[in-house]
């Protein structure tokens, strides 16, 4: 999307506004409203590149380390698909700060405010690939563990690595005084990064319903679709089970009573539907009881 679609819905997070403020009372506003419009335009360049995937942005919210946009259509993408959106916000990033440098070598930004632009600009797109949800690494990562143990595995990894970077981004940042090195605002930016890493977490039973949703109407466009069986016994949890489903690949759970050898085949909506209203670590057993009393 050029722009972003007149469905999207941009939001500024409170603690980023917060920010903004502080930096108005400390008489820097114009650096603050620099580095608020390199992460709008980093932004635009992962709604972009949605758009040229075919996914709809219903929603952008923005942080200081970049920003998280909701993709309506993100059961149907496809790794590779996901990576291009998630470069797309770094690759922009870099480009703006090559093309300031441009200006900036025949005199036209000199400025200290533009410069602080291109840094943020830097900044921005060097940050974010590190490997850790929300940041674009993470979702290169996950990704890339998708293709090899399901998108719920793969949020879940990326999203925990998230939560290691954030937690290594504050103890930095409350060092870093005393190394004399940079400020608190390092600390400040690891718990929004450690914030947003545990809201990826709990977002991952609405993700499955996401790609179950979009694999249905796949399957009524093209009639039918490969699929898969999963056996699993009855102490194996909801979400141990659904972190190995597929995109565009339907599942069957067979449930295996060790004992006796029999068993019972469940469908992916069934656990899907059973891990949005059950505690994510319901067994399957508990599903089967459910089902038959």
């Amino acid at each position: 999307m050029g722009v972003p679609s007149s469905r999207a819905a941009f939001r500024v997070h409170p603690l980023f506004l917060a920010l903004l403020m502080l930096c108005f009372a400390a008489g820097v506003f114009d650096r603050a409203v620099a580095a608020f419009g390199a992460v709008l335009l980093h932004e635009l360049g992962h709604v972009a590149a949605a758009h040229s995937v075919g996914a709809k942005v219903s929603r952008i919210e923005l942080f200081p380390f970049g920003g998280v946009a909701r993709l309506e259509g993100m059961g149907t993408l496809s790794p590779l698909q996901e990576i291009t959106v998630a470069l797309a916000g770094p690759l922009t990033s870099l480009a703006l700060f090559c093309v300031g440098l441009g200006f900036m070598h025949f005199g036209y930004l000199t400025s200290g405010t533009g410069q602080f632009f291109l840094t943020a600009n830097l900044m921005l797109a060097v940050f974010n690939l590190l490997p850790g949800l929300p940041l674009d690494g993470g979702r290169i990562l996950r990704a890339w563990l998708a293709g090899k143990q399901g998108w719920g595995a793969g949020t879940l990894a990326a999203a925990t690595a998230g939560q290691f970077i954030g937690l290594a981004t504050i103890a930095l940042g409350v060092l870093g005084p005393v190394l004399g090195r940079w400020g608190l605002d390092a600390a400040a930016l690891g718990f929004f990064i450690f914030y947003a890493a545990t809201r990826e977490k709990r977002y991952i039973p609405y993700l499955f319903v996401q790609h179950l949703a979009a694999k249905e109407q796949e399957l009524l466009s093209r009639q039918v679709l490969p699929g898969s069986v999963l056996v699993a016994t009855k102490n194996a949890r909801l979400l141990q089970v659904a972190r190995l489903f597929h995109p565009g690949r339907f599942h069957l759970i067979a449930v295996i009573n060790a004992g006796s050898g029999e068993y019972r085949l469940l469908s992916e909506r069934e656990v899907v539907e059973a891990l949005t209203t059950s505690s994510a670590g319901a067994s399957i057993g508990n599903l089967i009881n459910e089902r038959e009393n």
